[in-house]
């Protein structure tokens, strides 16, 4: 549904010989209400058929060429009167032509199955067109794939797209049910778009049901969703955040919104964890699901959400935590060493270490050492560790 486009230096590009454009500009993408705005006409229908055409009309672009698709109207929102049957002249990928760098607003229809569709008048009656030539950076705005036939009439545009997308999050068919969930999520302001047409927690909520799906694909979808507004869900962005938390400039790499939040995974942390703890869950899934939590830790709420085991305090008997503010891994152990008082483990000589297969603490060869500490939030007196030589 998405593309990201990255440029080149212009140093790389003057050593490459001329060949077809590397890279173009793509708009941004807009809301439902400018969609709304932009559009003659705003229908329902279903695909009676679809076929490639001539049509001057359309630019010739490698890969893809324009095709004519007949609609039955079910309901219209936008455009007045509309006769029953109606033609959309739209680009859609050329069967066994390899598509060049270039793609043009195009979509692909089923036979069949209803769509909501936003279209421009041309000047022959009952024949329509897409909105722009050039595509956006949602790929596919301008058509919705629609749960079934119900008309719809007489309700707001953004409240039939709900209505129709939450109806597929529902689908049997694994295919509809991952439709819906990249949509809910590239409309409610996930991964790299801005759009708000649809409240996130709101969104998230319907979501979160499908972590646990039985379908694997269906799961890892969901899973990214929830997720989807960190840099370690992709690889592309590792060497960006990197740049971001590292000291200094890394040339040739942005840096990573730090303001950025990663709310879903913060609010149902639970159900991503539950994912890295099943054992029934696929091996690549549990994965995922932990690279999802990443910056999902709140400094600022006092609130460290935890996956994995928790450890119980041996005094206090209160199950406490502390995470990483990237990655919410617990140290329970590190938390029990200092309410024990024991001094944190280094590898400097006269210092404790991490234990030696010899069955020592990982000290120094060469001498023992004896130092005191004094116990975390305690009245205790000082209490003297020595490091015996092996």
């Amino acid at each position: 549904m998405r593309r990201i486009l990255l440029s080149i230096p212009v140093g790389l590009a003057l050593l490459i010989p001329a060949s077809p454009a590397l890279g173009y500009l793509v708009g941004g993408s807009v809301s439902l209400a400018s969609l709304e705005e932009e559009a003659d006409l705003v229908f329902k229908g279903r695909v009676l058929s679809t076929r490639p055409v001539a049509d001057s009309g359309f630019d010739p672009v490698p890969g893809y060429g324009p095709h004519a698709t007949e609609f039955k109207v079910l309901s219209v929102f936008k455009g007045g009167k509309t006769p029953e049957k109606i033609l959309f002249r739209h680009y859609d990928k050329l069967p066994g032509d390899m598509a060049m760098m270039y793609m043009p607003q195009n979509y692909h229809f089923t036979v069949g199955r209803s769509y909501i569709v936003f279209a421009k008048k041309t000047k022959t009656p009952g024949v329509f067109q897409h909105l722009w030539a050039s595509h956006r950076q949602k790929e596919d705005q301008g058509v919705l794939l629609s749960a079934d036939e119900r008309p719809h009439a007489g309700k707001p545009v953004p409240e039939v797209f709900w209505v129709e997308l939450t109806a597929l999050l529902k689908s049997k068919n694994p295919a509809d049910a991952i439709y819906a969930i990249e949509q809910l999520d590239e409309m409610s302001g996930g991964a790299y778009e801005e759009l708000k047409d649809f409240d996130r927690g709101r969104v998230l909520g319907e979501i979160r049901a499908l972590v646990g799906s039985p379908d694997e694909k269906v799961a890892a979808a969901a899973i990214t969703a929830l997720g989807s507004r960190n840099p370690c869900l992709s690889d592309d962005l590792a060497p960006h955040w990197l740049a971001t938390v590292g000291n200094g400039d890394v040339r040739g790499f942005t840096t990573w919104e730090r303001a950025r939040e990663n709310p879903g995974a913060r609010a149902y942390w639970k159900d991503l964890a539950a994912v890295v703890d099943s054992e029934a869950a696929p091996l690549a899934n549990r994965a995922l699901a932990v690279r999802a939590l990443c910056r999902s830790a709140s400094r600022r709420s006092g609130a460290w959400p935890c996956a994995g085991r928790r450890t119980r305090r041996p005094r206090s008997g209160r199950r406490r935590s502390r995470c990483s503010p990237t990655f919410p891994i617990p140290s329970a152990r590190s938390r029990w060493r200092r309410s024990r008082g024991i001094p944190r483990p280094w590898s400097a000589p006269g210092r404790p270490g991490r234990s030696a297969s010899d069955g020592s603490r990982g000290c120094s060869r060469t001498s023992a050492a004896c130092w005191t500490t004094r116990t975390p939030r305690s009245r205790r007196p000082r209490r003297s560790a020595c490091c015996r030589s092996p």
